[in-house]
């Protein structure tokens, strides 16, 4: 993202967002407030800002709220739903990798080579190279795999993908059988 600092130009609002974002991470506020001074310079503070911003209103308190009469007013299923999008829109959001939609990646092409696509099968083979080239999951498999062995175990151990909990192989984070 372009430094704009629209985030530390109202620190002191955004810094107690963070703070609200991160409290469980942190022993007290004085262990926010060094990790806080940490952090290295303007733009660096301004990331931080507005990234544990969107990520207290989007997915800590981001319910999805409904006024249809006879249903509850916070539907489960579409909260969670929406802060799984918002969390990972987030993880994309940290990443430099650039978007490029897949028509304008095609085009960008050696127009002889890729001009006229065969068949189904040849245009499923451009879109898998697009997908590791440009796909926009490529940001969040990126992040992940940043982490540590450790922290992806607990991460893949709070989730339940049909009545199973995913285990981590050498591919990654995979159902178990």
């Amino acid at each position: 993202m372009v430094f704009d600092g629209r985030y530390i130009a109202n620190e002191s609002t955004f810094k107690r967002y963070a703070a609200s974002a991160l409290a469980s991470r942190f022993p007290d506020a004085e262990g926010f407030e060094r990790f806080y001074a940490s952090l290295a310079g303007p733009s660096t503070k301004d990331e931080f800002l507005r990234v544990t911003a969107f990520y207290l209103f989007l997915v800590k308190q981001g319910d999805w709220h409904v006024t249809v009469e006879g249903s509850d007013p916070v539907v489960d299923y579409l909260s969670v739903s929406f802060k799984m999008v918002a969390l990972f829109a987030l993880i994309e959001s940290l990443s430099d990798q650039k978007h490029q939609d897949f028509f304008d990646w095609l085009w960008r092409r050696d127009h002889r080579a890729t001009f006229p696509i065969s068949d189904h099968a040849a245009l499923e083979n451009l879109n898998q190279e697009y997908k590791a080239s440009y796909g926009s999951i490529r940001r969040c498999v990126a992040f992940f795999s940043r982490l540590s062995p450790e922290r992806q175990l607990i991460l893949c151990g709070a989730f339940e993908i049909d009545g199973k909990t995913p285990c981590i192989d050498q591919q990654g984070c995979r159902i178990s059988t």
